[in-house]
Formats: C-alpha cells, structure tokens, sequence
C-alpha cells in the first residue's frame, strides 16, 4: 500500500533469509500487493516457535496504512498520519483476520517462493483461533516447500 495517495506500490524482488532461530507470537508474512507480486523469496533454515501472546493482533494481517486510514485532515505530500482508525464497530481499520486462523506461513499475492527447511513449531493442542494448516497460500504461483528428505511444490 502505498503511504502517499496515487503513488503506485514499488517491486520486492529477489528476497533471501537464511539461518534464522526465533520465538513469535505471530505468523510469517509474505504478501506483496494485488498490482505489484512480491517476486523470488528464498526462505532456508529457519526455526521458528510461535507462541500464544497476551493481545490478539497476532490473528490478524496487519495491512496498515489501508486505504482508510485517509481522511479529510491528510495532507496528500505528507502520506497518512493515522494506522489507528476505526470502524462504526470499534475495530481497526487494515487489521484483517487470517481466512483460516492463524497459520505459520501466510503467503498472498507472491510468485517463484522456495521455502527449504522451514520449521515452524506451533503449541499442541493448537490454540483457538489458530489454523490447522502449518502455511496458508492466497493468490500465490510457483511455491515449494522442502526439507532435507521431502518436497512439496504447488504451481
């Protein structure tokens, strides 16, 4: 999303992370935009726990700035001011839930994503909320996951 009105949103190509050992209370993302695909993500040797957390952001996909957060008092040459925008409901605009709970991996709007060796340990029983897929795929082409012994593409 681009932060200044009618710029259009620049390219993400060629991504590498590699060697990566973490904890976090929310999924991986790799979402580009519905114009501009985020191209060639090489995700190796990573280890990740995800963990509950005490606020529930994590199960939501955080889009912001959104197309809302624009109002009268923005000034165009400036970008937006405010990620905190609500809806009639109270709800934060640009904070959108996950289509089948929280995954591991969320990928939208992405092409050509090599993912070798990626480990994602998740609570057993998964919590409420949580997806009972490790990697979720939007609107995603040429994907493979493998792992030393194993491999699984979806074109």
């Amino acid at each position: 999303m681009p932060r200044v009105a009618g710029d259009v949103p620049g390219y993400v190509r060629d991504v590498s992370a590699d060697g990566i050992t973490g904890r976090a209370q929310g999924t991986i993302n790799i979402v580009g935009h519905e114009t501009q695909k985020i191209e060639s993500v090489s995700l190796s040797n990573i280890q990740l726990t995800l963990e509950t957390g005490k606020f529930s952001d994590a199960y939501y996909l955080d889009l912001r700035p959104s197309p809302h957060d624009v109002n009268l008092l923005d000034n165009p040459e400036q970008g937006r001011r405010n990620a905190w925008v609500k809806n009639e409901a109270g709800q934060v605009l640009g904070l959108e839930p996950y289509l089948n709970g929280l995954p591991g991996l969320w990928l939208d709007h992405a092409n050509n994503v090599r993912c070798n060796d990626v480990v994602i340990h998740r609570p057993a029983p998964l919590p409420k909320g949580w997806s009972t897929e490790e990697a979720e795929l939007g609107h995603v082409t040429n994907v493979c996951f493998s792992k030393p012994a194993s491999s699984h593409c979806v074109v």
